[in-house]
C-alpha cells in the first residue's frame, strides 16, 4: 500500500488539528449555554413561584382568589411554556393556566414561611417525551387558609434553541477543516517547494556527475542542514568513487605484470623442445609468481574484511619489547643481505591482538628495509604517549615528500608513480597496517625529514568502542 505524500500527510493532520479544536471549543460553548440557560431558567421559576406567594397572600380568601384569578394569569399570560395552578386545601382549582396542556406532577410542597431554593426546583416528562421543570410551594390568605402553588416550565423552547446551536457548530467545525484543509495543502506545497528543488536537483545526479552539488542559495534554514549534508554525502561518494576507480587501476596493474610473466615464459619455454633443466626453472620461476599472486589476494581479502569489520582482536597484554625483539629477529637475515642493521628501544605493554600486531610491524619494517641504504639502521621504538603508546619504525633514506605523506596508507599508492619496484611490492602493506590499527581504535601516520622517515602506530589506552566478532 502507497504511503500518502508528506503534502497530504501535514494537511491532514493540520486539518484534524483544527477540527478537534473546533470541536473542543463548540462543546465547551454548547455546555456553557446550556447550564447557564438552565440557571437562568430555574432562577425565574423559583422567582415566579415566590412573587405568586406573595400575592396569593394578599387575598382575603379562596373565593377572593378565584374572583381574581385573572390578575394571578396575567404574571404569566403571553408565554405558552409556563404552567400555573392554584388549588385550596381541599383540593380544588382555583386557577389553572396551562395553555400547551402539560402534565403537572405531584410534588412535595414547600411550606410557606420557607424560601424557596433553586435546588428544589423539580424535573418530569411530558407524554411527548419534553422535560418540564417546577416547584410547588404553599401560601397563607389572610383568613389562615392555605392554598398550592405550582409553577412549572417547558423546556422544549430551550432545548430546541440548543439544537440549532449545536447544529451551527457541527457545520462551523465542518467549514472550518475544510477551510483549513484548503490552506494547510497550499501553505505545506508552498513550504516544500525547497525539499522537491533539493529532490529535482539530486535526481539529476549520475555517476558521471558526483562533483555536481546542491544549490543552498536559495534553501531556507531549516533545509540548508539537509542540503549541507547531501552536499557532504556526494563529496564522500565522489572521492569514495574516485578511490574506487583508482584502486581498481591499480589493482589490474598489479595483477596483470605476474600474469603477463606467468604467460610471456610459458609462451617461450613452449615455443620449441626443451630440456628438463628448463621446464623445472620455468616452473621455480612460475612458483614465485604464483606465491605473489596468493600473497596479492590474501592482502585483498584481509582488506576486505577489515573494511566490513569482519576481524575480531584477541588482546592480550604484550611486552613491547619482547615483541619488537621478535619481529626483529624474524627480519634479521633479510636485513643481513641488505647490509642493514636493525635497533630496538622499547619500554611498557600494550593491549593488542599479538598475531596482527606482528603483522602491522613486520610490514612497516619490510617497506623500511625496501628503501634504506646499505649501511643504514633502522629503529624500532616504543615510548609512553598521551592517552596511550607509540610504537615507531624509523629509518634512513631518500626520505618521502610532504605530498605523499597523508596517502602512503592508502591501497595501491606508491610514491614511486612508474611502479619502478612493483615486483617486491603489492602496494598493500602499509593499507593493511592502517586497517589493523583501525580495527584497534588507534591510527597510523608517517613524517619524513632531513633524510629520515618514521612511521609511527598509536595504540589508545582506552578503545572508543568493541570491535565486531570474527565471522
Amino acid at each position: 500500500m502507497q504511503r500518502p505524500s508528506l503534502t497530504i500527510t501535514l494537511a491532514g493532520t493540520f486539518s484534524l488539528i483544527t477540527l478537534l479544536t473546533l470541536y473542543f471549543v463548540g462543546s465547551y460553548l454548547y455546555t456553557n449555554l446550556y447550564d447557564q440557560l438552565l440557571r437562568s431558567d430555574t432562577a425565574e421559576i423559583v422567582l415566579k413561584a415566590q412573587h405568586l406567594r406573595s400575592l396569593v397572600a394578599a387575598e382575603a380568601s379562596a373565593a377572593a382568589l378565584h374572583a381574581d384569578a385573572a390578575r394571578f394569569e396575567g404574571q404569566v399570560a403571553g408565554n405558552n411554556v409556563y404552567v400555573v395552578q392554584i388549588r385550596s386545601n381541599d383540593d380544588r382549582v382555583l386557577m389553572d393556566f396551562n395553555p400547551s396542556g402539560l402534565p403537572v406532577a405531584a410534588a412535595p410542597a414547600i411550606p410557606e414561611r420557607t424560601t424557596a431554593q433553586d435546588t428544589e426546583v423539580r424535573k418530569w416528562r411530558s407524554a411527548s417525551g419534553g422535560e418540564i421543570r417546577g416547584i410547588t410551594v404553599q401560601a397563607q390568605l389572610r383568613d389562615g387558609d392555605r392554598v398550592t402553588i405550582v409553577v412549572a416550565r417547558s423546556l422544549d423552547d430551550i432545548l430546541d434553541l440548543l439544537e440549532r446551536y449545536r447544529s451551527t457548530i457541527l457545520r462551523a467545525a465542518a467549514l472550518g477543516a475544510l477551510v483549513a484543509m484548503a490552506l494547510s495543502y497550499t501553505l505545506v506545497r508552498q513550504a516544500l517547494r525547497p525539499l522537491r528543488r533539493i529532490t529535482d536537483e539530486a535526481s539529476r545526479i549520475t555517476m558521471e556527475g558526483l562533483n555536481v552539488r546542491l544549490d543552498q542559495t536559495r534553501t531556507s534554514p531549516e533545509l540548508r542542514e539537509l542540503g549541507i549534508s547531501l552536499n557532504g554525502m556526494l563529496a564522500r561518494l565522489e572521492r569514495g568513487f574516485q578511490l574506487l576507480s583508482n584502486y581498481t587501476e591499480n589493482l589490474a596493474h598489479d595483477l596483470r605484470t605476474p600474469v603477463n610473466n606467468l604467460r610471456g615464459q610459458t609462451e617461450v619455454i613452449l615455443s620449441r623442445a626443451r630440456s628438463a633443466e628448463d621446464y623445472q626453472v620455468l616452473l621455480a620461476s612460475n612458483l614465485e609468481e604464483y606465491e605473489r599472486l596468493s600473497r596479492m589476494i590474501e592482502n585483498i581479502l584481509f582488506l576486505a574484511r577489515a573494511g566490513n569489520a569482519q576481524i575480531a582482536l584477541r588482546r592480550t597484554n604484550l611486552d613491547l619489547e619482547e615483541q619488537l625483539q621478535q619481529v626483529a629477529e624474524y627480519f634479521e637475515g633479510l636485513a643481513d643481505e641488505s647490509g642493514v642493521s636493525l635497533q630496538v628501544r622499547a619500554t611498557g605493554r600494550i593491549a593488542a591482538d599479538a598475531v596482527l600486531f606482528r603483522r602491522a610491524i613486520g610490514n612497516l619494517l619490510s617497506n623500511a628495509l625496501r628503501y634504506t641504504p646499505r649501511g643504514g639502521v633502522i629503529e624500532l621504538t616504543a615510548a609512553r604517549a598521551p592517552d596511550g603508546t607509540v610504537v615507531c619504525v624509523g629509518n634512513q633514506g631518500p626520505g618521502i615528500a610532504p605530498e605523499h605523506l597523508d596517502r602512503i596508507f592508502e591501497r595501491f599508492y606508491r610514491v614511486d608513480q612508474a611502479r619502478s619496484n612493483s615486483a617486491d611490492s603489492t602496494g598493500l602493506g602499509l593499507a593493511i597496517v592502517r586497517s589493523i590499527m583501525d580495527l584497534h581504535q588507534g591510527r597510523a601516520s608517517a613524517e619524513s625529514r632531513g633524510g629520515f622517515t618514521r612511521l609511527s602506530l598509536f595504540f589508545p589506552d582506552h578503545p572508543a568502542q568493541p570491535v565486531a566478532t570474527r565471522s
